[in-house]
Protein backbone atom coordinates (compact mmCIF):
# COMPACT_ATOMS: atom_id res chain seq x y z
CA UNK A 1 0.00 0.00 0.00
CA UNK A 2 1.51 3.39 -1.00
CA UNK A 3 2.71 5.60 1.85
CA UNK A 4 0.84 8.88 2.36
CA UNK A 5 3.30 11.73 2.88
CA UNK A 6 1.24 14.64 4.18
CA UNK A 7 4.21 17.00 3.96
CA UNK A 8 3.69 17.07 0.18
CA UNK A 9 0.30 18.64 0.87
CA UNK A 10 2.03 21.05 3.29
CA UNK A 11 0.14 19.44 6.15
CA UNK A 12 1.27 17.73 9.35
CA UNK A 13 -1.50 15.15 9.15
CA UNK A 14 -4.92 14.53 7.66
CA UNK A 15 -7.26 17.38 8.74
CA UNK A 16 -10.25 15.38 7.55
CA UNK A 17 -9.65 12.13 9.41
CA UNK A 18 -12.99 10.56 10.26
CA UNK A 19 -11.84 8.95 13.49
CA UNK A 20 -12.27 10.74 16.84
CA UNK A 21 -9.13 12.41 18.27
CA UNK A 22 -7.05 10.43 20.73
CA UNK A 23 -7.68 11.11 24.44
CA UNK A 24 -6.08 14.41 25.40
CA UNK A 25 -5.62 15.48 21.77
CA UNK A 26 -6.91 18.91 20.78
CA UNK A 27 -10.36 18.95 19.20
CA UNK A 28 -10.83 21.83 16.78
CA UNK A 29 -13.87 23.61 15.41
CA UNK A 30 -14.23 24.66 11.77
CA UNK A 31 -17.11 26.42 10.05
CA UNK A 32 -20.61 26.22 11.54
CA UNK A 33 -20.13 29.58 13.23
CA UNK A 34 -23.81 30.04 14.09
CA UNK A 35 -24.06 26.73 15.98
CA UNK A 36 -20.82 27.43 17.82
CA UNK A 37 -22.03 30.87 18.95
CA UNK A 38 -25.40 29.52 20.07
CA UNK A 39 -23.75 26.86 22.24
CA UNK A 40 -21.19 29.31 23.63
CA UNK A 41 -23.95 31.78 24.51
CA UNK A 42 -26.08 29.04 26.07
CA UNK A 43 -23.25 27.76 28.29
CA UNK A 44 -22.17 31.28 29.28
CA UNK A 45 -25.77 32.16 30.18
CA UNK A 46 -26.16 28.94 32.17
CA UNK A 47 -22.98 29.72 34.09
CA UNK A 48 -24.15 33.20 34.99
CA UNK A 49 -27.74 32.28 35.96
CA UNK A 50 -29.05 29.61 38.31
CA UNK A 51 -32.12 27.95 36.67
CA UNK A 52 -31.59 24.61 34.94
CA UNK A 53 -31.33 24.45 31.15
CA UNK A 54 -32.44 21.65 28.85
CA UNK A 55 -31.20 22.12 25.28
CA UNK A 56 -32.09 20.05 22.22
CA UNK A 57 -29.41 19.73 19.52
CA UNK A 58 -30.90 18.09 16.47
CA UNK A 59 -30.19 17.55 12.80
CA UNK A 60 -28.97 14.95 10.28
CA UNK A 61 -26.49 12.16 10.89
CA UNK A 62 -22.91 13.45 10.68
CA UNK A 63 -24.00 17.04 11.25
CA UNK A 64 -21.57 17.79 14.09
CA UNK A 65 -23.57 17.20 17.27
CA UNK A 66 -21.16 14.66 18.78
CA UNK A 67 -18.23 16.84 17.74
CA UNK A 68 -19.85 19.78 19.54
CA UNK A 69 -20.15 17.71 22.73
CA UNK A 70 -16.48 16.74 22.61
CA UNK A 71 -15.32 20.24 21.67
CA UNK A 72 -17.19 21.99 24.46
CA UNK A 73 -16.15 19.33 26.96
CA UNK A 74 -12.51 20.44 26.67
CA UNK A 75 -11.04 22.20 29.71
CA UNK A 76 -9.67 25.17 27.77
CA UNK A 77 -13.06 25.94 26.23
CA UNK A 78 -14.87 25.59 29.55
CA UNK A 79 -12.24 27.82 31.19
CA UNK A 80 -12.71 30.50 28.54
CA UNK A 81 -16.50 30.45 28.94
CA UNK A 82 -16.15 30.57 32.74
CA UNK A 83 -13.99 33.67 32.46
CA UNK A 84 -16.54 35.25 30.14
CA UNK A 85 -19.31 34.55 32.68
CA UNK A 86 -17.02 35.51 35.60
CA UNK A 87 -17.73 32.27 37.43
CA UNK A 88 -15.87 29.19 38.57
CA UNK A 89 -15.39 26.25 36.23
CA UNK A 90 -18.23 23.82 35.59
CA UNK A 91 -18.17 20.04 35.77
CA UNK A 92 -18.83 18.75 32.25
CA UNK A 93 -19.24 15.25 30.86
CA UNK A 94 -20.41 13.43 27.72
CA UNK A 95 -22.41 10.22 28.05
CA UNK A 96 -23.90 8.01 25.32
CA UNK A 97 -27.40 6.61 25.61
CA UNK A 98 -26.79 2.83 25.89
CA UNK A 99 -28.20 1.02 22.89
CA UNK A 100 -30.84 -1.59 23.68
CA UNK A 101 -30.27 -1.36 27.43
CA UNK A 102 -32.56 -3.37 29.67
CA UNK A 103 -31.66 -1.21 32.69
CA UNK A 104 -30.99 2.23 31.29
CA UNK A 105 -30.85 4.07 34.63
CA UNK A 106 -28.26 1.64 35.99
CA UNK A 107 -26.17 1.91 32.83
CA UNK A 108 -26.31 5.71 32.83
CA UNK A 109 -25.65 5.89 36.58
CA UNK A 110 -22.46 3.81 36.24
CA UNK A 111 -21.48 5.79 33.14
CA UNK A 112 -21.85 9.14 34.89
CA UNK A 113 -20.08 8.05 38.10
CA UNK A 114 -17.24 6.55 36.06
CA UNK A 115 -17.01 9.65 33.88
CA UNK A 116 -16.58 11.97 36.85
CA UNK A 117 -14.51 9.48 38.86
CA UNK A 118 -15.51 8.25 42.31
CA UNK A 119 -12.24 9.47 43.82
CA UNK A 120 -12.91 12.95 42.43
CA UNK A 121 -16.46 12.88 43.78
CA UNK A 122 -15.18 11.84 47.18
CA UNK A 123 -12.53 14.58 47.28
CA UNK A 124 -14.97 17.29 46.22
CA UNK A 125 -17.84 16.43 48.56
CA UNK A 126 -15.32 15.99 51.40
CA UNK A 127 -14.51 19.69 50.95
CA UNK A 128 -18.22 20.47 51.19
CA UNK A 129 -18.46 18.32 54.33
CA UNK A 130 -15.58 20.22 55.93
CA UNK A 131 -17.17 23.57 55.04
CA UNK A 132 -20.57 22.53 56.42
CA UNK A 133 -19.26 20.80 59.53
CA UNK A 134 -22.08 19.52 61.71
CA UNK A 135 -24.63 20.64 59.11
CA UNK A 136 -23.36 18.20 56.46
CA UNK A 137 -25.37 15.20 57.71
CA UNK A 138 -28.57 17.26 57.73
CA UNK A 139 -27.82 18.65 54.27
CA UNK A 140 -27.13 15.30 52.63
CA UNK A 141 -30.27 13.82 54.17
CA UNK A 142 -32.32 16.69 52.77
CA UNK A 143 -30.86 16.14 49.30
CA UNK A 144 -31.31 12.36 49.26
CA UNK A 145 -34.57 12.06 51.16
CA UNK A 146 -33.30 8.66 52.37
CA UNK A 147 -31.44 8.03 55.63
CA UNK A 148 -29.58 4.93 54.40
CA UNK A 149 -28.36 6.60 51.19
CA UNK A 150 -27.41 9.70 53.15
CA UNK A 151 -25.31 7.56 55.48
CA UNK A 152 -23.48 6.10 52.48
CA UNK A 153 -22.77 9.64 51.23
CA UNK A 154 -21.40 10.56 54.66
CA UNK A 155 -19.08 7.58 54.53
CA UNK A 156 -17.90 8.58 51.07
CA UNK A 157 -17.16 12.09 52.28
CA UNK A 158 -15.39 10.70 55.37
CA UNK A 159 -17.83 12.75 57.40
CA UNK A 160 -19.03 10.01 59.76
CA UNK A 161 -16.85 10.10 62.87
CA UNK A 162 -15.10 6.93 63.95
CA UNK A 163 -15.94 4.77 60.94
CA UNK A 164 -13.52 2.04 59.79
CA UNK A 165 -13.97 3.32 56.26
CA UNK A 166 -12.68 6.74 57.25
CA UNK A 167 -9.59 5.26 58.90
CA UNK A 168 -8.76 2.98 55.98
CA UNK A 169 -9.41 5.63 53.33
CA UNK A 170 -7.28 8.20 55.15
CA UNK A 171 -4.46 5.75 55.72
CA UNK A 172 -4.29 4.62 52.08
CA UNK A 173 -5.27 7.94 50.48
CA UNK A 174 -7.63 5.89 48.40
CA UNK A 175 -11.23 4.85 48.62
CA UNK A 176 -11.89 1.70 50.60
CA UNK A 177 -12.77 -1.19 48.30
CA UNK A 178 -16.05 -1.70 50.13
CA UNK A 179 -17.14 1.84 49.27
CA UNK A 180 -16.15 1.39 45.65
CA UNK A 181 -18.17 -1.80 45.44
CA UNK A 182 -21.14 -0.11 47.09
CA UNK A 183 -21.27 2.86 44.71
CA UNK A 184 -20.61 0.68 41.67
CA UNK A 185 -23.48 -1.60 42.69
CA UNK A 186 -21.47 -4.76 43.33
CA UNK A 187 -21.46 -4.77 47.14
CA UNK A 188 -22.49 -7.92 48.91
CA UNK A 189 -23.33 -8.72 52.52
CA UNK A 190 -19.68 -8.52 53.74
CA UNK A 191 -19.24 -5.01 52.31
CA UNK A 192 -22.56 -3.81 53.70
CA UNK A 193 -21.63 -5.19 57.13
CA UNK A 194 -18.25 -3.45 57.00
CA UNK A 195 -19.87 -0.16 56.03
CA UNK A 196 -22.60 -0.45 58.61
CA UNK A 197 -25.31 -0.19 55.97
CA UNK A 198 -28.54 -2.14 56.01
CA UNK A 199 -29.10 -2.46 52.27
CA UNK A 200 -27.49 -1.84 48.90
CA UNK A 201 -28.76 0.40 46.11
CA UNK A 202 -31.16 -1.56 43.95
CA UNK A 203 -34.02 0.45 42.51
CA UNK A 204 -33.83 3.12 39.82
CA UNK A 205 -35.18 5.51 42.43
CA UNK A 206 -32.14 4.81 44.66
CA UNK A 207 -29.74 5.50 41.80
CA UNK A 208 -31.44 8.75 40.85
CA UNK A 209 -31.41 9.90 44.49
CA UNK A 210 -27.67 9.24 44.75
CA UNK A 211 -26.94 10.97 41.43
CA UNK A 212 -28.95 14.06 42.29
CA UNK A 213 -27.47 14.17 45.80
CA UNK A 214 -23.96 14.09 44.35
CA UNK A 215 -24.76 16.86 41.86
CA UNK A 216 -26.39 19.03 44.52
CA UNK A 217 -23.43 18.58 46.85
CA UNK A 218 -20.96 19.45 44.08
CA UNK A 219 -22.99 22.61 43.47
CA UNK A 220 -23.59 23.44 47.13
CA UNK A 221 -22.54 26.93 48.14
CA UNK A 222 -22.45 27.91 51.78
CA UNK A 223 -19.87 30.24 53.18
CA UNK A 224 -17.35 28.86 50.67
CA UNK A 225 -17.59 28.68 46.88
CA UNK A 226 -19.02 25.38 45.58
CA UNK A 227 -16.68 22.86 43.95
CA UNK A 228 -18.31 23.63 40.58
CA UNK A 229 -20.36 26.50 39.23
CA UNK A 230 -22.48 24.27 36.96
CA UNK A 231 -22.99 20.62 36.07
CA UNK A 232 -23.15 20.14 32.29
CA UNK A 233 -24.23 16.78 30.86
CA UNK A 234 -24.23 16.03 27.13
CA UNK A 235 -26.51 13.07 26.41
CA UNK A 236 -25.24 11.91 23.02
CA UNK A 237 -27.08 9.68 20.55
CA UNK A 238 -30.45 10.33 22.17
CA UNK A 239 -32.07 8.69 19.15
CA UNK A 240 -31.02 5.38 20.75
CA UNK A 241 -34.11 5.81 22.92
CA UNK A 242 -35.85 4.05 20.03
CA UNK A 243 -33.66 0.95 20.58
CA UNK A 244 -34.77 0.62 24.20
CA UNK A 245 -37.63 -1.60 25.33
CA UNK A 246 -40.82 0.41 25.80
CA UNK A 247 -40.57 0.35 29.59
CA UNK A 248 -36.98 1.61 29.49
CA UNK A 249 -37.96 4.49 27.20
CA UNK A 250 -40.35 5.65 29.89
CA UNK A 251 -37.66 5.19 32.56
CA UNK A 252 -35.14 7.25 30.55
CA UNK A 253 -37.49 10.20 30.10
CA UNK A 254 -38.33 9.87 33.79
CA UNK A 255 -34.63 10.18 34.63
CA UNK A 256 -34.36 13.40 32.62
CA UNK A 257 -37.43 14.79 34.36
CA UNK A 258 -36.16 13.80 37.80
CA UNK A 259 -32.78 15.42 37.18
CA UNK A 260 -34.41 18.77 36.40
CA UNK A 261 -36.82 18.42 39.33
CA UNK A 262 -34.19 17.40 41.88
CA UNK A 263 -31.33 19.60 40.63
CA UNK A 264 -33.30 22.73 39.71
CA UNK A 265 -30.29 25.07 39.84
CA UNK A 266 -27.01 25.13 37.93
CA UNK A 267 -27.69 22.06 35.80
CA UNK A 268 -27.43 22.18 31.99
CA UNK A 269 -28.28 19.17 29.84
CA UNK A 270 -27.77 18.93 26.09
CA UNK A 271 -29.75 16.26 24.25
CA UNK A 272 -28.09 15.33 20.93
CA UNK A 273 -30.76 13.84 18.69
CA UNK A 274 -30.42 12.64 15.09
CA UNK A 275 -33.88 12.67 13.57
CA UNK A 276 -35.16 10.60 10.71
CA UNK A 277 -34.62 11.88 7.17
CA UNK A 278 -37.17 14.55 6.38
CA UNK A 279 -38.35 14.66 9.97
CA UNK A 280 -39.35 17.75 11.90
CA UNK A 281 -38.45 18.82 15.41
CA UNK A 282 -42.02 18.06 16.49
CA UNK A 283 -41.34 14.40 15.68
CA UNK A 284 -38.60 14.34 18.32
CA UNK A 285 -41.09 15.56 20.90
CA UNK A 286 -43.04 12.36 20.37
CA UNK A 287 -40.10 10.31 21.68
CA UNK A 288 -39.82 12.35 24.88
CA UNK A 289 -42.52 12.59 27.51
CA UNK A 290 -44.56 15.82 27.63
CA UNK A 291 -42.94 16.56 31.01
CA UNK A 292 -39.48 16.53 29.40
CA UNK A 293 -40.49 18.20 26.13
CA UNK A 294 -42.03 21.10 28.05
CA UNK A 295 -38.70 21.63 29.83
CA UNK A 296 -36.70 22.14 26.59
CA UNK A 297 -35.71 25.79 26.66
CA UNK A 298 -33.51 26.02 23.57
CA UNK A 299 -33.19 24.21 20.26
CA UNK A 300 -30.04 24.28 18.13
CA UNK A 301 -30.41 22.95 14.59
CA UNK A 302 -27.38 21.36 12.92
CA UNK A 303 -28.52 21.80 9.33
CA UNK A 304 -26.89 20.67 6.10
CA UNK A 305 -24.14 23.08 5.05
CA UNK A 306 -24.54 25.49 2.15
CA UNK A 307 -21.91 25.75 -0.60
CA UNK A 308 -20.33 28.76 1.11
CA UNK A 309 -20.28 26.92 4.43
CA UNK A 310 -18.65 23.85 2.84
CA UNK A 311 -15.94 26.09 1.37
CA UNK A 312 -15.42 27.80 4.72
CA UNK A 313 -15.18 24.47 6.52
CA UNK A 314 -12.57 23.09 4.10
CA UNK A 315 -10.41 26.23 4.23
CA UNK A 316 -10.51 26.47 8.03
CA UNK A 317 -9.60 22.81 8.45
CA UNK A 318 -6.71 23.04 5.98
CA UNK A 319 -5.25 26.14 7.64
CA UNK A 320 -5.64 25.32 11.31
CA UNK A 321 -2.22 25.47 13.06
CA UNK A 322 -2.75 21.92 14.29
CA UNK A 323 -2.44 20.73 10.69
CA UNK A 324 -0.76 23.50 8.67
CA UNK A 325 2.84 24.38 9.57
CA UNK A 326 3.87 28.03 9.17
CA UNK A 327 6.83 27.00 6.97
CA UNK A 328 7.04 26.32 4.14
CA UNK A 329 4.22 28.70 3.34
CA UNK A 330 1.35 27.24 1.33
CA UNK A 331 0.82 28.82 -2.11
CA UNK A 332 -2.83 29.53 -1.22
CA UNK A 333 -5.32 28.96 1.55
CA UNK A 334 -6.92 26.23 -0.59
CA UNK A 335 -3.78 24.11 -1.06
CA UNK A 336 -3.53 21.20 -1.82
CA UNK A 337 -6.67 22.17 -3.74
CA UNK A 338 -6.97 25.24 -5.90
CA UNK A 339 -10.06 27.45 -5.66
CA UNK A 340 -11.69 25.56 -8.52
CA UNK A 341 -11.14 22.25 -6.74
CA UNK A 342 -12.75 23.49 -3.53
CA UNK A 343 -15.65 24.92 -5.54
CA UNK A 344 -16.04 21.58 -7.30
CA UNK A 345 -16.31 19.78 -3.97
CA UNK A 346 -18.81 22.27 -2.54
CA UNK A 347 -20.94 22.62 -5.69
CA UNK A 348 -20.68 19.41 -7.69
CA UNK A 349 -20.13 16.57 -5.24
CA UNK A 350 -22.58 17.10 -2.40
CA UNK A 351 -26.18 18.20 -2.37
CA UNK A 352 -26.67 17.65 1.37
CA UNK A 353 -23.31 18.30 2.96
CA UNK A 354 -22.45 17.55 6.58
CA UNK A 355 -19.02 17.81 8.23
CA UNK A 356 -18.76 14.02 8.15
CA UNK A 357 -19.53 13.95 4.42
CA UNK A 358 -16.94 16.63 3.69
CA UNK A 359 -14.35 14.73 5.74
CA UNK A 360 -15.03 11.53 3.80
CA UNK A 361 -14.65 13.16 0.38
CA UNK A 362 -11.69 15.43 1.18
CA UNK A 363 -9.79 12.66 2.93
CA UNK A 364 -10.25 10.38 -0.06
CA UNK A 365 -9.22 12.88 -2.73
CA UNK A 366 -6.15 14.24 -0.88
CA UNK A 367 -4.88 10.73 -0.11
CA UNK A 368 -5.50 9.78 -3.73
CA UNK A 369 -3.61 12.84 -4.96
CA UNK A 370 -0.67 12.07 -2.67
CA UNK A 371 -0.39 8.39 -3.62
CA UNK A 372 -0.74 8.94 -7.38
CA UNK A 373 1.87 11.69 -7.59
CA UNK A 374 -0.47 14.55 -8.49
CA UNK A 375 1.14 16.75 -5.84
CA UNK A 376 4.71 15.77 -6.78
CA UNK A 377 4.76 18.30 -9.62
CA UNK A 378 5.86 21.85 -8.87
CA UNK A 379 2.46 23.18 -9.91
CA UNK A 380 0.51 20.14 -8.79
CA UNK A 381 -2.87 20.88 -7.14
CA UNK A 382 -6.22 19.16 -6.78
CA UNK A 383 -8.24 20.98 -9.40
CA UNK A 384 -11.75 20.49 -10.73
CA UNK A 385 -10.24 18.51 -13.61
CA UNK A 386 -8.40 16.21 -11.19
CA UNK A 387 -11.61 15.69 -9.22
CA UNK A 388 -13.55 14.82 -12.35
CA UNK A 389 -11.04 12.03 -12.90
CA UNK A 390 -11.74 10.68 -9.40
CA UNK A 391 -15.49 10.40 -9.84
CA UNK A 392 -15.43 6.59 -9.70
CA UNK A 393 -13.55 6.58 -6.40
CA UNK A 394 -15.84 9.23 -4.96
CA UNK A 395 -18.90 7.27 -6.06
CA UNK A 396 -17.59 4.32 -4.06
CA UNK A 397 -18.15 6.45 -0.97
CA UNK A 398 -21.44 8.00 -1.99
CA UNK A 399 -22.87 4.60 -2.88
CA UNK A 400 -22.36 3.57 0.77
CA UNK A 401 -24.40 6.53 1.95
CA UNK A 402 -21.51 8.47 3.48
CA UNK A 403 -22.45 11.55 1.46
CA UNK A 404 -25.33 12.73 -0.70
CA UNK A 405 -24.07 13.25 -4.25
CA UNK A 406 -25.59 15.70 -6.69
Amino acid sequence: MPTVNWEKALLRDNPFAGTPPKPGEEIIWAGMASQKKLIEDRIALSLSTSPYSLVLNWGPWGGGKTHAARYFNQDENLTALSRRAKTGKPLSMVINIPRGSKNVVKDLYIGLISNIGLKRIKDDISKVAIALGDRFAETVRAYSGDEELALAMELLAEAKPGSRVKTEATKNSELALSLKRYFFLSAGTPELRELGLGRKMESSNDLIKVLTSIFNLLLHSGKDDPPYSEVIIWFDEMEEILSLPGKEQVVLTGLLRDLTDSVPSNLTMFLNFTGRAGGKVEDIGAYLSPAVWDRVRDQIFFDFLTEDQVREYIVEMLNHPKYRPSEPKAPSEYFPFDRGGVDYVSHELMAKATPRAINEVCSLVIERALTTGILDRRDGVISATVLEGMNEQIKSITSKGAVSPR
